[in-house]
Protein backbone atom coordinates (compact mmCIF):
# COMPACT_ATOMS: atom_id res chain seq x y z
CA UNK A 1 0.00 0.00 0.00
CA UNK A 2 1.51 3.46 -0.74
CA UNK A 3 -0.33 6.52 0.82
CA UNK A 4 -0.13 10.39 0.32
CA UNK A 5 -1.16 13.52 1.51
CA UNK A 6 -0.80 16.35 -0.84
CA UNK A 7 -1.48 19.85 -1.85
CA UNK A 8 -3.14 19.41 -5.38
CA UNK A 9 -3.31 17.37 -8.12
CA UNK A 10 -0.38 18.11 -9.76
CA UNK A 11 2.12 17.09 -6.80
CA UNK A 12 -0.23 13.91 -6.26
CA UNK A 13 0.47 13.18 -10.16
CA UNK A 14 4.37 14.21 -9.93
CA UNK A 15 4.77 12.14 -6.79
CA UNK A 16 2.10 9.05 -7.72
CA UNK A 17 4.18 8.30 -11.15
CA UNK A 18 7.78 8.88 -9.85
CA UNK A 19 6.55 6.03 -7.28
CA UNK A 20 5.01 3.86 -9.76
CA UNK A 21 8.59 3.79 -11.90
CA UNK A 22 10.44 3.10 -8.52
CA UNK A 23 8.39 0.71 -7.06
CA UNK A 24 5.64 -0.80 -9.52
CA UNK A 25 5.47 -4.57 -10.35
CA UNK A 26 5.55 -4.64 -13.87
CA UNK A 27 2.87 -6.66 -14.96
CA UNK A 28 1.11 -7.45 -18.30
CA UNK A 29 -2.80 -7.34 -18.38
CA UNK A 30 -4.43 -8.20 -21.58
CA UNK A 31 -1.72 -7.99 -23.37
CA UNK A 32 -0.60 -4.42 -22.30
CA UNK A 33 2.85 -4.55 -20.46
CA UNK A 34 2.14 -2.11 -17.62
CA UNK A 35 3.96 -1.06 -14.09
CA UNK A 36 2.07 -1.48 -11.35
CA UNK A 37 0.81 -0.51 -7.83
CA UNK A 38 -1.72 -1.58 -5.79
CA UNK A 39 -3.62 0.10 -3.56
CA UNK A 40 -2.61 3.89 -3.42
CA UNK A 41 -4.40 6.26 -1.29
CA UNK A 42 -3.78 10.04 -1.83
CA UNK A 43 -5.41 13.25 0.14
CA UNK A 44 -5.67 16.25 -1.87
CA UNK A 45 -6.01 18.47 0.80
CA UNK A 46 -6.96 21.47 -1.87
CA UNK A 47 -9.37 19.64 -4.92
CA UNK A 48 -9.88 23.47 -6.12
CA UNK A 49 -7.10 23.10 -7.50
CA UNK A 50 -7.64 20.39 -10.10
CA UNK A 51 -5.14 21.66 -13.55
CA UNK A 52 -1.82 19.97 -14.16
CA UNK A 53 0.18 22.03 -16.16
CA UNK A 54 3.56 20.69 -16.52
CA UNK A 55 6.42 20.55 -19.36
CA UNK A 56 6.25 17.48 -20.93
CA UNK A 57 2.84 16.57 -19.81
CA UNK A 58 1.01 18.23 -23.10
CA UNK A 59 -2.45 17.27 -21.82
CA UNK A 60 -5.55 18.72 -23.67
CA UNK A 61 -6.93 20.90 -20.95
CA UNK A 62 -9.82 21.66 -23.98
CA UNK A 63 -10.85 17.61 -24.16
CA UNK A 64 -10.57 17.43 -20.06
CA UNK A 65 -12.89 20.51 -19.94
CA UNK A 66 -15.42 19.22 -22.32
CA UNK A 67 -15.39 15.21 -21.14
CA UNK A 68 -16.54 16.86 -17.74
CA UNK A 69 -19.38 18.86 -18.93
CA UNK A 70 -20.27 15.66 -20.67
CA UNK A 71 -20.25 13.56 -18.02
CA UNK A 72 -22.28 16.07 -15.71
CA UNK A 73 -24.77 16.72 -18.20
CA UNK A 74 -25.80 13.31 -18.15
CA UNK A 75 -24.87 12.14 -21.66
CA UNK A 76 -22.85 8.74 -22.57
CA UNK A 77 -22.94 9.37 -26.33
CA UNK A 78 -19.78 10.05 -28.54
CA UNK A 79 -21.11 11.95 -31.24
CA UNK A 80 -20.02 15.06 -28.76
CA UNK A 81 -16.97 13.87 -26.80
CA UNK A 82 -15.01 12.93 -30.37
CA UNK A 83 -15.07 16.25 -31.63
CA UNK A 84 -12.69 16.68 -28.29
CA UNK A 85 -11.40 13.06 -27.71
CA UNK A 86 -11.03 11.48 -31.47
CA UNK A 87 -10.00 7.99 -29.57
CA UNK A 88 -13.53 7.69 -27.57
CA UNK A 89 -14.86 5.36 -30.49
CA UNK A 90 -11.90 2.66 -29.43
CA UNK A 91 -14.03 2.59 -26.25
CA UNK A 92 -16.96 2.14 -27.94
CA UNK A 93 -19.12 -1.21 -28.29
CA UNK A 94 -21.90 -0.13 -30.50
CA UNK A 95 -20.06 2.98 -32.30
CA UNK A 96 -22.51 5.37 -30.38
CA UNK A 97 -22.28 4.92 -26.63
CA UNK A 98 -19.56 4.22 -23.80
CA UNK A 99 -22.36 2.32 -22.00
CA UNK A 100 -20.21 2.33 -18.51
CA UNK A 101 -20.03 6.62 -19.25
CA UNK A 102 -20.71 8.13 -15.74
CA UNK A 103 -22.69 10.72 -17.17
CA UNK A 104 -25.35 8.76 -17.91
CA UNK A 105 -25.03 6.19 -14.35
CA UNK A 106 -24.79 9.86 -12.48
CA UNK A 107 -27.72 11.77 -13.89
CA UNK A 108 -29.97 8.95 -14.94
CA UNK A 109 -28.91 5.75 -13.13
CA UNK A 110 -31.51 2.42 -13.89
CA UNK A 111 -33.52 2.09 -11.33
CA UNK A 112 -34.81 -1.68 -10.62
CA UNK A 113 -38.42 -1.28 -8.72
CA UNK A 114 -38.51 2.46 -9.87
CA UNK A 115 -37.86 5.16 -12.28
CA UNK A 116 -34.59 6.12 -12.87
CA UNK A 117 -32.49 7.90 -10.54
CA UNK A 118 -30.67 11.29 -10.60
CA UNK A 119 -27.56 10.13 -8.34
CA UNK A 120 -26.04 13.66 -7.98
CA UNK A 121 -29.63 15.34 -7.25
CA UNK A 122 -30.70 12.93 -4.73
CA UNK A 123 -27.28 13.46 -2.86
CA UNK A 124 -27.37 17.31 -3.25
CA UNK A 125 -30.63 16.48 -1.26
CA UNK A 126 -29.91 14.62 0.98
CA UNK A 127 -26.75 16.53 2.39
CA UNK A 128 -28.70 19.54 1.99
CA UNK A 129 -31.64 18.05 4.58
CA UNK A 130 -29.17 16.42 6.68
CA UNK A 131 -25.26 18.07 6.69
CA UNK A 132 -24.63 14.86 9.09
CA UNK A 133 -25.62 12.15 6.50
CA UNK A 134 -23.26 9.51 5.92
CA UNK A 135 -25.34 8.07 3.29
CA UNK A 136 -24.72 10.06 0.15
CA UNK A 137 -23.22 7.67 -1.97
CA UNK A 138 -22.68 7.30 -5.93
CA UNK A 139 -22.33 3.73 -7.52
CA UNK A 140 -21.27 3.97 -10.90
CA UNK A 141 -20.71 -0.10 -11.04
CA UNK A 142 -23.79 -1.67 -11.78
CA UNK A 143 -23.22 -5.27 -11.08
CA UNK A 144 -26.71 -6.12 -13.35
CA UNK A 145 -24.35 -4.70 -16.53
CA UNK A 146 -21.00 -4.65 -15.77
CA UNK A 147 -19.93 -8.55 -15.69
CA UNK A 148 -19.90 -8.81 -19.18
CA UNK A 149 -17.71 -8.87 -21.84
CA UNK A 150 -17.01 -5.34 -22.96
CA UNK A 151 -14.46 -2.07 -24.24
CA UNK A 152 -15.86 0.05 -20.84
CA UNK A 153 -15.88 -1.45 -17.79
CA UNK A 154 -15.90 1.56 -15.04
CA UNK A 155 -12.76 2.44 -13.45
CA UNK A 156 -14.51 4.43 -10.95
CA UNK A 157 -16.49 2.37 -9.15
CA UNK A 158 -18.30 4.02 -5.49
CA UNK A 159 -17.95 8.12 -4.59
CA UNK A 160 -19.53 9.10 -0.62
CA UNK A 161 -19.35 12.46 0.64
CA UNK A 162 -19.77 13.74 3.98
CA UNK A 163 -20.40 17.29 5.27
CA UNK A 164 -17.85 18.05 8.52
CA UNK A 165 -17.26 21.12 10.29
CA UNK A 166 -18.97 22.71 6.90
CA UNK A 167 -17.17 21.66 4.67
CA UNK A 168 -17.80 18.97 2.34
CA UNK A 169 -15.39 16.01 2.19
CA UNK A 170 -15.48 13.42 -1.23
CA UNK A 171 -13.75 9.89 -1.17
CA UNK A 172 -13.77 8.30 -4.65
CA UNK A 173 -12.75 4.38 -4.92
CA UNK A 174 -10.78 2.85 -8.17
CA UNK A 175 -10.55 -0.66 -9.13
CA UNK A 176 -8.19 0.70 -11.63
CA UNK A 177 -6.89 3.75 -12.94
CA UNK A 178 -4.21 4.38 -15.61
CA UNK A 179 -1.98 7.33 -14.57
CA UNK A 180 -2.25 8.91 -17.57
CA UNK A 181 -5.03 8.98 -19.63
CA UNK A 182 -7.88 8.15 -16.70
CA UNK A 183 -6.21 9.79 -13.16
CA UNK A 184 -4.58 13.07 -14.94
CA UNK A 185 -5.98 13.17 -17.96
CA UNK A 186 -10.21 13.25 -16.46
CA UNK A 187 -10.83 11.67 -13.45
CA UNK A 188 -9.38 14.30 -10.53
CA UNK A 189 -10.49 16.90 -12.33
CA UNK A 190 -14.13 15.45 -13.59
CA UNK A 191 -14.57 14.95 -9.87
CA UNK A 192 -13.53 18.04 -8.85
CA UNK A 193 -16.02 20.11 -10.54
CA UNK A 194 -18.61 17.74 -9.27
CA UNK A 195 -17.24 18.18 -5.58
CA UNK A 196 -17.71 22.03 -6.02
CA UNK A 197 -20.70 21.65 -7.57
CA UNK A 198 -22.27 19.57 -4.95
CA UNK A 199 -20.94 21.72 -2.42
CA UNK A 200 -22.56 25.02 -3.58
CA UNK A 201 -25.83 23.58 -3.84
CA UNK A 202 -26.21 22.27 -0.42
CA UNK A 203 -24.51 25.73 0.81
CA UNK A 204 -21.52 24.41 2.21
CA UNK A 205 -17.81 24.84 1.09
CA UNK A 206 -15.20 22.49 -0.17
CA UNK A 207 -13.06 20.37 1.95
CA UNK A 208 -10.32 17.29 1.23
CA UNK A 209 -10.65 14.82 -1.46
CA UNK A 210 -9.40 11.32 -0.54
CA UNK A 211 -9.14 9.04 -4.05
CA UNK A 212 -8.30 5.40 -3.36
CA UNK A 213 -7.17 3.50 -6.52
CA UNK A 214 -6.92 -0.36 -5.92
CA UNK A 215 -4.31 -0.95 -9.13
CA UNK A 216 -2.61 2.34 -10.12
CA UNK A 217 -0.66 1.74 -13.33
CA UNK A 218 1.44 3.45 -16.15
CA UNK A 219 1.24 1.38 -19.64
CA UNK A 220 4.74 0.38 -21.14
CA UNK A 221 3.76 2.99 -24.00
CA UNK A 222 3.39 6.04 -21.66
CA UNK A 223 6.81 5.00 -20.06
CA UNK A 224 9.27 7.60 -22.24
CA UNK A 225 6.52 10.36 -21.36
CA UNK A 226 6.83 9.50 -17.92
CA UNK A 227 10.74 9.81 -17.57
CA UNK A 228 10.24 12.98 -19.68
CA UNK A 229 7.65 14.39 -17.18
CA UNK A 230 9.90 13.52 -14.01
CA UNK A 231 13.51 14.50 -15.84
CA UNK A 232 11.72 18.10 -16.77
CA UNK A 233 9.91 18.77 -12.97
CA UNK A 234 14.11 17.67 -11.65
CA UNK A 235 15.94 20.33 -13.81
CA UNK A 236 13.69 23.32 -13.74
CA UNK A 237 12.44 22.46 -10.25
CA UNK A 238 8.72 23.02 -11.15
CA UNK A 239 5.86 24.03 -9.19
CA UNK A 240 2.18 24.20 -9.52
CA UNK A 241 0.71 27.47 -11.50
CA UNK A 242 -1.51 28.05 -8.11
CA UNK A 243 1.38 28.10 -6.38
CA UNK A 244 1.95 31.35 -8.26
CA UNK A 245 -1.23 33.07 -7.47
CA UNK A 246 -3.41 31.97 -10.36
CA UNK A 247 -6.99 30.74 -9.24
CA UNK A 248 -9.31 28.71 -10.65
CA UNK A 249 -12.96 30.47 -11.19
CA UNK A 250 -15.45 29.73 -8.83
CA UNK A 251 -18.75 28.01 -9.66
CA UNK A 252 -22.03 30.26 -8.07
CA UNK A 253 -25.44 28.56 -9.14
CA UNK A 254 -28.60 29.38 -8.37
CA UNK A 255 -29.93 25.16 -8.13
CA UNK A 256 -28.51 22.34 -9.82
CA UNK A 257 -31.39 22.01 -12.29
CA UNK A 258 -30.09 25.60 -13.65
CA UNK A 259 -26.60 24.47 -13.82
CA UNK A 260 -27.12 21.96 -15.37
CA UNK A 261 -29.43 23.67 -18.28
CA UNK A 262 -26.57 25.83 -18.66
CA UNK A 263 -23.70 23.03 -19.41
CA UNK A 264 -26.27 21.56 -21.79
CA UNK A 265 -26.92 25.36 -23.41
CA UNK A 266 -23.01 25.01 -24.24
CA UNK A 267 -22.98 21.42 -25.49
CA UNK A 268 -25.69 22.19 -28.01
CA UNK A 269 -23.86 25.64 -28.70
CA UNK A 270 -20.66 23.23 -29.70
CA UNK A 271 -22.44 20.81 -31.16
CA UNK A 272 -23.99 23.06 -33.69
CA UNK A 273 -21.38 25.41 -34.39
CA UNK A 274 -23.38 28.12 -32.65
CA UNK A 275 -21.38 29.26 -30.16
CA UNK A 276 -20.31 33.07 -29.98
CA UNK A 277 -18.92 35.24 -27.59
CA UNK A 278 -21.72 37.46 -27.58
CA UNK A 279 -23.84 34.08 -26.52
CA UNK A 280 -21.33 33.07 -24.17
CA UNK A 281 -21.51 36.29 -21.96
CA UNK A 282 -25.29 37.42 -22.32
CA UNK A 283 -26.74 32.77 -21.86
CA UNK A 284 -23.97 31.88 -19.28
CA UNK A 285 -24.33 33.70 -16.34
CA UNK A 286 -22.55 30.70 -13.76
CA UNK A 287 -18.60 32.22 -13.76
CA UNK A 288 -16.74 28.42 -13.87
CA UNK A 289 -19.27 27.02 -16.91
CA UNK A 290 -18.84 31.17 -19.04
CA UNK A 291 -14.32 29.96 -18.80
CA UNK A 292 -15.67 26.75 -19.91
CA UNK A 293 -17.53 27.69 -22.92
CA UNK A 294 -15.01 30.32 -23.95
CA UNK A 295 -12.20 27.35 -23.69
CA UNK A 296 -14.31 25.33 -26.13
CA UNK A 297 -14.67 28.42 -28.40
CA UNK A 298 -11.07 28.58 -28.09
CA UNK A 299 -10.75 25.05 -29.57
CA UNK A 300 -13.06 25.75 -32.22
CA UNK A 301 -10.76 28.10 -33.40
CA UNK A 302 -7.87 26.04 -32.43
CA UNK A 303 -9.26 23.59 -34.23
CA UNK A 304 -10.24 25.00 -38.17
CA UNK A 305 -8.47 24.22 -41.25
CA UNK A 306 -8.30 28.17 -42.38
CA UNK A 307 -5.52 30.39 -40.75
CA UNK A 308 -7.46 33.40 -41.87
CA UNK A 309 -7.40 35.45 -38.82
CA UNK A 310 -6.84 32.71 -36.24
CA UNK A 311 -4.77 34.51 -34.10
CA UNK A 312 -6.76 37.40 -33.98
CA UNK A 313 -9.89 35.14 -33.23
CA UNK A 314 -7.87 33.27 -30.42
CA UNK A 315 -6.87 36.61 -28.88
CA UNK A 316 -10.55 38.04 -28.79
CA UNK A 317 -11.65 34.80 -26.50
CA UNK A 318 -8.85 35.18 -24.38
CA UNK A 319 -9.36 38.85 -23.45
CA UNK A 320 -12.33 37.67 -22.46
CA UNK A 321 -11.51 35.37 -19.54
CA UNK A 322 -10.32 35.75 -16.39
CA UNK A 323 -6.70 37.04 -16.20
CA UNK A 324 -4.66 35.03 -14.30
CA UNK A 325 -7.91 31.76 -14.10
CA UNK A 326 -5.83 28.63 -14.06
CA UNK A 327 -7.87 27.62 -17.42
CA UNK A 328 -6.87 31.18 -19.19
CA UNK A 329 -3.45 30.18 -18.21
CA UNK A 330 -3.37 26.45 -19.37
CA UNK A 331 -5.12 27.90 -22.56
CA UNK A 332 -1.66 29.97 -22.92
CA UNK A 333 0.77 27.00 -22.61
CA UNK A 334 -1.26 24.87 -24.90
CA UNK A 335 -1.26 27.56 -28.15
CA UNK A 336 2.16 28.07 -26.77
CA UNK A 337 3.19 24.23 -27.02
CA UNK A 338 1.14 24.61 -30.98
CA UNK A 339 3.24 27.49 -31.70
CA UNK A 340 -0.14 29.76 -32.23
CA UNK A 341 2.14 31.99 -29.21
CA UNK A 342 3.39 34.31 -32.07
CA UNK A 343 -0.13 34.58 -34.18
CA UNK A 344 -1.81 35.61 -30.89
CA UNK A 345 0.49 37.69 -29.34
CA UNK A 346 -0.15 41.46 -30.87
CA UNK A 347 -3.55 41.06 -30.49
CA UNK A 348 -3.53 39.69 -26.39
CA UNK A 349 -2.87 41.29 -22.99
CA UNK A 350 -0.47 38.73 -21.13
CA UNK A 351 0.13 39.66 -17.83
CA UNK A 352 3.77 40.02 -16.24
CA UNK A 353 2.85 36.90 -14.11
CA UNK A 354 1.67 34.44 -17.08
CA UNK A 355 4.86 35.14 -19.30
CA UNK A 356 6.77 34.33 -15.78
CA UNK A 357 4.70 31.29 -15.87
CA UNK A 358 4.90 30.25 -19.11
CA UNK A 359 8.95 30.59 -19.20
CA UNK A 360 8.87 27.45 -17.38
CA UNK A 361 8.28 25.65 -20.77
CA UNK A 362 10.74 26.59 -22.50
CA UNK A 363 11.98 24.73 -25.20
CA UNK A 364 14.65 22.80 -24.50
Amino acid sequence: MYSTCVENFQWGFTETIREVMSNGDEITVRGNKTREMRTVIMQIKYPLQPVICIPKRNNNIFSTIAETLWVLAGRNDIKFLSMYLPRAADFSDDGLTWRAGYGKRIRNFRGIFSQDVDQLEENIKLLSNDPDTRRAVISLWDPALDFESSKDIPCNNWIHSMIRNERLHMSIAVRSNDAIWGASGINWFEWSVMMELMACCADSNVGEMTYFADSYHIYSRHYDKVENIMSSVRSKGICSMYEMGFKNVPIRVLGLYDWTQQTKSILDMAENDTMLISHIHDEIRDPFLRECAYMLLLYKFISEEDNKNKGYKLGLVLNEMTIGSDFRVAALEYLRRQDYWYDIKSDLYVTTEELEFLSLFNKD
